[in-house]
Order: C-alpha cells, then sequence, then structure tokens
C-alpha cells in the first residue's frame, strides 16, 4: 500500500511541482502532523484517496462484498453509496460476526489488511450506518 501511496504522490503532486523551487523545512515538534499545511494535508488525503481506489476499487469490492454477504445470508438494502449503481449496501444488524467474516474475506480477495478494507468500505459507504469501529 505504500507503493500505491508513492505512485499517488507521483501522478498528482510532482507534475504540479516541476518548475517550483524546493522548499526547506526545519522544525521540532511533539506531533510530526502538525508541520503539515494545508496543501501538504490535502497533497497526502488524495494520495491515500489514490492508493484506496487502487488496492480496492470501489465497484470489484462492492461485489465482491454482495457474493460474501450472500453466501453468509447476511441483508441487504437499497442506500445511496460510491459502488455498483443499482446494488444494494450491507444492512445495519447483521450479526458482526459474520459482518467481520465478510470484512476478512474480503480482505483475502484484495491482498490487503481488514482495517484497511473496513476504511474502504466506510469510504464507499457500503454498509449502512457505519457498522465497523
Amino acid at each position: 500500500s505504500t507503493a500505491a501511496h508513492e505512485l499517488g504522490h507521483v501522478l498528482f503532486d510532482v507534475p504540479a511541482a516541476l518548475g517550483q523551487t524546493a522548499r526547506r523545512y526545519r522544525a521540532v515538534t511533539a506531533d510530526p502532523a502538525a508541520l503539515l499545511d494545508r496543501a501538504t494535508a490535502a497533497s497526502e488525503r488524495r494520495a491515500n484517496e489514490f492508493m484506496g481506489a487502487l488496492l480496492a476499487p470501489p465497484v470489484p469490492l462492492h461485489l465482491r462484498l454482495l457474493v460474501h454477504a450472500r453466501a453468509e445470508g447476511l441483508r441487504t438494502v437499497y442506500a445511496a453509496h460510491h459502488g455498483r449503481q443499482g446494488s444494494r449496501v450491507l444492512a445495519a444488524g447483521n450479526p458482526p460476526d459474520a459482518v467481520a467474516g465478510v470484512v476478512a474475506a474480503l480482505a483475502g480477495d484484495f491482498g490487503v489488511s481488514e482495517r484497511f478494507i473496513a476504511v474502504r468500505l466506510a469510504r464507499y459507504r457500503l454498509l449502512q450506518g457505519g457498522l465497523l469501529p
């Protein structure tokens, strides 16, 4: 996932940076995140979103979610989302252990961590009511 994140920087940040003078920083802080200016923070968010969409694209993730949900007998509902148009999302109120099993299966399908899948499911709004912590 780090390589995909850095690829996002190459695609989005390098073209804009060409021709700009190099910036130098020197600071001491207990929280390195405090050093991020707005442009840098936006750049990091963009690279993270690129990484997520590259490693677990919304439509393939949604389709696999529905396959696993169906196999587990989980309830689905129609709701607004960023996955496959016209498809359902995982309903609130499904057994947490079964949902965790689906998340684990999706992580295996996409070769990423369960936490990564949880973030993608939330970002794509594929879980009604944000079922995951």
